[in-house]
């Protein structure tokens, strides 16, 4: 099964950001700044988890996809930088005689800090849609 919440920093931020929206609401009811009977954060809550859960079952099944019935490609890292907890990775490859560049938003993590410019990658890309694409072995559970 791809580490798709590890690695993605789009699926990661669309499954936790809602428990941290929650988790204020609720330490604003403990310290009395919110009461029971005043709940007006909740309906916006409640609409930007629903929002916030959809685009992390989006990228979920985008990349399982990919892992079920996406083409392979080679390609490599064309640039890869970090700031705080999340990071971008670039990349290129060549599908079906035509040259790609794609990226994907990913955690700061020692799996993800490995790559480094110019690595060589296998990308899984949408047949149909090549521009769509992510580098297999960041988001598969064997790396």
């Amino acid at each position: 099964m791809p580490k798709i919440l590890t690695v993605d920093y789009t699926a990661f931020a669309g499954l936790f950001f809602p428990l941290f929206l929650w988790a204020i609401l609720l330490f604003l009811y403990i310290i009395g700044k919110v009461d029971a009977a005043d709940l007006t954060l909740a309906p916006l809550y409640a609409a930007l988890t629903a929002v916030s859960l959809l685009v992390a079952a989006w990228r979920a099944v985008f990349i399982r996809r990919l892992f079920k019935s996406g083409m392979e490609a080679p390609g490599k890292i064309a640039s890869i930088s970090f700031n705080a907890d999340r990071g971008r990775v670039e990349y290129s490859y060549f599908w079906q005689g035509k040259n790609f560049r794609s990226s994907n938003a990913i955690r700061n993590l020692k799996a993800t800090r490995q790559y480094e410019p110019g690595m060589p990658v296998r990308i899984l890309l949408d047949g149909r849609n090549p521009q769509r694409a992510v580098i297999r072995d960041l988001y598969s559970a064997g790396s």
